[in-house]
């Protein structure tokens, strides 16, 4: 059985990702930074890997003995660059001269305001918050060259699952009874669905070459006003929405707020015509009405 070595499979997308990987066969090995993270995962069926994103001995071990290792944990609690960079250092030495698939999660904020659809050529324009994942891209590109399927993705705002900003947002909507959106809400946020995302890093780890990188939505081009009036619909609200001034939402959503108001076009095409990638799960119209509805009925998550 191959083995999958993960960081981040307690969270988000990282969760979804480790699900995908099991489902396609994969034993798959999760870092887990804490006794909880690591009882969590042994009850999805994985083996825990205790550790922290800076213990490089343990990342470096790990990447030597998997098949596949996708790094999908960012701690932004601590200073995000340099952990990052320790962490993927180590898992460049674990799998040098290996021909093994390494995936590094970083995300389409690093482009900043895209004109015009942006595809994997555009230059990089990224915001403060996401700032330090440019060089990191390309440290993990450039370690091609020392025999590793290095693959870098950038997913888009991700939703579904009861998880990922729409879901926060439709969860302040069914408190204050109005949904919101940052300043005038008519700029573009490029989405994707979660388990789409997952199967993508499947995908990429059977078929793309070293040095990859792909863009990953699902070629929505939806106003983030849309988004509002939608989740203000389906919570009851008769579309009813208000603005938040971005220095407010700075102060509820921190620097997060400052990549939900970039105007994003993004282009996937490329993950599609070279990977074969194909997204099918609900629209965000159709997750925002089902988990709005879920919402309603079980109350927001704790």
């Amino acid at each position: 059985m191959p083995r999958l070595f993960i960081t981040g499979a307690t969270g988000y997308i990282g969760s979804s990702v480790a699900r995908a990987f099991k489902k396609n066969g994969y034993d798959v090995h999760a870092l887990a930074r804490t006794g909880e993270a690591e009882e969590k995962l042994k009850k999805q069926g994985y083996v825990p890997v205790p550790g922290q994103l800076n213990k490089q001995d343990v990342l470096q071990k790990e990447a030597a003995n998997a098949d596949v290792v996708v790094h999908a944990a960012a701690d932004y609690e601590s200073d995000v660059n340099q952990q990052d960079k320790r962490a993927v250092d180590a898992i460049i030495d674990g799998l040098k001269g290996s021909n093994k698939p390494f995936i590094y999660t970083s995300g389409v904020w690093v482009l900043g305001n895209t004109s015009t659809d942006a595809t994997e050529e555009t230059r990089e324009n990224p915001i403060a918050l996401v700032a330090w994942r440019v060089e990191r891209e390309r440290e993990v590109r450039e370690s091609a060259k020392q025999g590793i399927r290095a693959i870098v993705l950038r997913p888009g705002i991700v939703y579904g699952e009861r998880g990922g900003i729409v879901e926060q947002l439709i969860e302040i909507a069914h408190r204050d009874r109005i949904a919101h959106h940052i300043n005038e809400g008519d700029n573009h946020w490029p989405v994707v669905h979660v388990e789409d995302l997952a199967e993508l890093y499947v995908i990429a780890a059977q078929k793309a070459t070293p040095g990859s990188l792909y863009h990953a939505a699902n070629q929505t081009h939806i106003t983030v006003r849309d988004v509002s009036e939608n989740i203000a619909r389906a919570i009851g609200a008769a579309g009813k929405v208000a603005s938040w001034p971005i220095v407010e939402a700075r102060r509820i959503l921190g620097a997060f707020a400052d990549g939900l108001v970039l105007d994003q076009k993004i282009d996937s095409s490329k993950a599609r015509k070279e990977l074969g990638w194909l997204p099918t799960r609900q629209s965000i119209n159709e997750e925002i009405a089902i988990s709005a509805s879920r919402s309603a009925v079980s109350g927001p998550r704790k």
